[in-house]
């Protein structure tokens, strides 16, 4: 259900929704700013607020975009709230309630401009085509153009100004999502984690609940470490080497499982299969950990009757934002869960297993 408050292109035009890489679904690129005469948010004042609003929308309108859109935060519900921070892969922890927040976003679904979040200015683009040289150098622009308009803060020491220490430099933070079920479910002993012990990068989980080696839907997370004393192509450099590394042992891994002798993988597969055919409530991490599973089965032959882009389709929109915002009122834990069933049997009406 949408309003005038929230556009109707954010249900049809997601990051997701076109073909990319079968390991590499999804890649986020966070710029930080601030305006250099302004309090940051946490210590501003309504009005001060208020200007800063003005400013960065007025400059951002400018910008080459299609069709933009500012949503005031202040007017949305808690589930559109949530509904837009899995949309767009916004990172835990960049929202705390204030006067003159919101978002500025336009009919692509990967461009996201946040407003007095926990910075002044927070640019985001999302890449799911694997395309990110292109990406980025959007970003870079829109960046460029807006440093021509705005006064953003700025230390020949520290670089570019933030509200938490750890972005201050280059104010980038860039997250890449790898699907590597075969890697994590083999228990090799090359695991991620190992790998970010000798690169610049750390590796982390997709969602709130975050427990090491626990990685939910099989999605590893690999971001920067620090954006101080680095520049942004080495950042870039490190991280798509490292991506790289960990999705050719994941292709090592399916080739193996292919050309061997596997029949636990064969039952992961085809228990996960029932579960998400038969289940009548379904908690997220269960939901993605099965449907991860089934995205392996499609790369394997294993399952037909569905494609990989669909699955990741119903992989991001299962999510309990995304549920809530089809239909209006309270829901209890328990319709959720259920709701969440049969969104993903609908969704698999047409596949078959074919073990």
């Amino acid at each position: 259900m949408t309003d005038a408050n929230f556009p109707e292109f954010l249900f049809n035009q997601t990051p997701w929704s076109e073909k990319g890489s079968v390991f590499w679904p999804a890649s986020a690129f966070t710029l930080r700013r601030n305006i250099s005469r302004h309090h940051f948010p946490h210590k501003q004042t309504e009005a001060g607020a208020r200007q800063v609003l003005d400013e960065i929308t007025s400059s951002i309108m400018k910008l080459p975009l299609e069709d933009p859109m500012y949503i005031d935060f202040s007017v949305l519900d808690p589930a559109k709230r949530e509904f837009i921070f899995e949309h767009y892969f916004i990172p835990d922890g960049i929202y705390e309630e204030r006067p003159h927040q919101g978002i500025i976003t336009d009919k692509t679904g990967s461009f996201l401009a946040g407003i007095n979040l926990t910075d002044h200015l927070t640019l985001q683009m999302i890449d799911c085509k694997g395309s990110w040289h292109k990406t980025w150098e959007i970003l870079r622009n829109y960046e460029r153009e807006l440093c021509k308009k705005l006064d953003f803060s700025f230390s020949n020491r520290f670089g570019y100004l933030t509200s938490n220490y750890y972005s201050c430099g280059t104010g980038l933070s860039l997250r890449l999502y790898l699907h590597l079920p075969a890697l994590l479910q083999l228990d090799d002993p090359e695991n991620p984690f190992y790998l970010s012990q000798e690169e610049d990068f750390v590796i982390t989980q997709m969602g709130d609940d975050k427990e090491e080696g626990i990685f939910q839907g099989d999605l590893v997370v690999l971001q920067n470490k620090r954006s101080l004393g680095i520049s942004e192509d080495h950042m870039l450099h490190t991280l798509f080497r490292g991506a790289s590394k960990l999705i050719n042992r994941e292709n090592e891994c399916r080739t193996q499982i292919k050309n061997g002798n596997f029949p636990e993988m064969k039952d992961m597969i085809a228990r996960s299969f029932g579960i998400l055919m038969h289940s009548y409530q379904m908690p997220t991490s269960e939901a993605l950990g099965a449907l991860s599973l089934i995205k392996l089965g499609i790369d394997l032959n294993w399952v037909e009757g569905v494609s990989d882009l669909e699955i990741n389709q119903i992989f991001f929109k299962c999510r309990r934002g995304h549920l809530l915002i089809e239909d209006s009122g309270d829901h209890t834990q328990e319709e959720i869960l259920h709701k969440r069933a049969e969104f993903i049997h609908s969704s698999l009406k047409d596949a078959r297993l074919i073990i």
